[in-house]
């Protein structure tokens, strides 16, 4: 038996956790804040705490944690001017959007396709605008940012056609994120997933693609809350599990520049009495 979920993921919220000391032993589940726990067990770890070189500890100061640096982690600090950059791209793409919405278009694939550049080991090829070619010669839809498993053939990598075997992931981009995108997705992830060859009865190959999808945004086209744009993707993602017949046929991340970020959670569980009512 199978399980997929959606968690929702935000740097800024793990953040503000992390330095809360109330929330350090807390875990709450559900909502946009499934999860915490995360931010708990993982992002405490990146807030230091430190004494000044001269300041002494009394005997009960020796029971009591230290109080966490008031400084974030060098690594949140770069997430943050990245993210910061992504909103600058976005306001000035969006400002040109109604002169010419296909380069606008082309111009925000190429942010994310920057990004993922500058992130990962320069094994992986980034590569924008082309299709997946299965074994059969079958070809799958569109998508706007592939990345490429390290050692793909260097002569292939502009032809537009990529070898499904040698793809480690491939996105959509959206400058400005609808509910119909959300939609889509699931309809996209199907199609690139029945590219793959069968890889055996495994707990693993039933619930993981061979091929990771994801959806990205810069911003949404909804003039809400933060809280209800949140509920709004949770309620289109559920939507989307609720209709879903293959665990790999839904998209791996959904990822909103100004919003957070919302990843599928696999797992196997044994009867239904472990799963809440």
């Amino acid at each position: 038996r199978y399980l997929c979920l959606y968690c929702f993921c935000s740097v800024a919220r793990h953040c503000r956790l992390a330095r809360d000391p109330a929330n350090r032993q807390s875990v709450v589940t559900g909502g946009d804040d499934v999860a915490r726990l995360h931010a708990v067990t993982n992002c405490h770890a990146l807030w230091r705490r430190s004494r000044g070189k001269n300041q002494s500890m009394s005997s009960s100061e020796h029971d009591e944690p230290a109080a966490p640096d008031s400084r974030p982690h060098e690594l949140i600090t770069f997430m943050q001017q990245d993210a910061a950059e992504m909103q600058s791209e976005y306001d000035r793409i969006r400002a040109v959007t109604s002169e010419d919405p296909g380069t606008a278009g082309d111009e925000g694939e190429e942010t994310w396709a920057d990004l993922l550049r500058e992130w990962l080991p320069e094994a992986y090829q980034i590569v924008t605008k082309g299709r997946l070619l299965a074994a059969t010669g079958v070809r799958g839809p569109q998508v706007d940012v592939i990345v490429l498993r390290p050692g793909y053939p260097r002569r292939l990598i502009n032809k537009k056609l990529y070898l499904v075997g040698g793809v480690a992931a491939a996105f959509e981009c959206k400058n400005t994120l609808k509910p119909q995108h959300v939609q889509r997705s699931f309809d996209q992830a199907l199609k690139i997933n029945a590219l793959s060859s069968a890889r055996g009865m495994t707990p693993y190959a039933e619930m993981v693609p061979e091929v990771f999808f994801g959806l990205l945004a810069h911003s949404t086209a909804w003039q809400a809350p933060e809280d209800k744009q949140k509920e709004r993707i949770d309620g289109l993602l559920q939507e989307g599990l609720a209709a879903m017949t293959d665990m790999r046929a839904c998209p791996g991340l959904v990822c909103v520049a100004d919003l957070g970020c919302w990843s599928a959670l696999r797992m196997t569980y044994d009867g239904p009495g472990l799963m809440p009512a």
